[in-house]
């Protein structure tokens, strides 16, 4: 009787060996990862694009744009490469480039100017663009 006991868990321990093998090989490690991350910081967070001072102001309406006009909330952030600095102005010429019936107005603007390179986040907050 005990050989026969002994043979019954030999044999369980062999297949759930067997198992656990198979689902450690088996497994996408690495897309599990991935979706944990995904899951604790979604995409709706801010991202980080590198961009030159040209391209960064004629974003800004693109974003102006995301966030409803400022009636959304909005979240983005820049690298810019260049020496310089960015004003007030320059986004908004920037903006009137891109966009000749353009929405967004000296009084919907906050920002002050701004020494680059620099990270430069852009938010829309109770109806304004705030970039800072």
């Amino acid at each position: 009787m005990e050989t026969v006991e002994l043979l019954v868990y030999l044999s369980i321990a062999v297949i759930a060996g067997t198992l656990i093998y198979g689902f450690l090989i088996d497994t996408d490690w690495q897309g599990a990862s991935d979706s944990i991350e995904e899951g604790i910081n979604p995409d709706d967070a801010a991202k980080t694009f590198t961009t030159d001072k040209r391209t960064f102001v004629t974003r800004i309406h693109e974003d102006w744009q995301a966030c409803a006009y400022g009636r959304d909330p909005f979240t983005a952030s820049y690298y810019i490469e260049e020496d310089g600095t960015i004003t007030k102005e320059d986004v908004l010429l920037g903006v009137r480039k891109a966009d000749k019936s353009s929405e967004l107005r000296e009084q919907d603007l906050n920002m002050d100017s701004i020494p680059i390179p620099k990270v430069i986040l852009v938010e829309c907050k109770d109806g304004s663009l705030i970039i800072t």
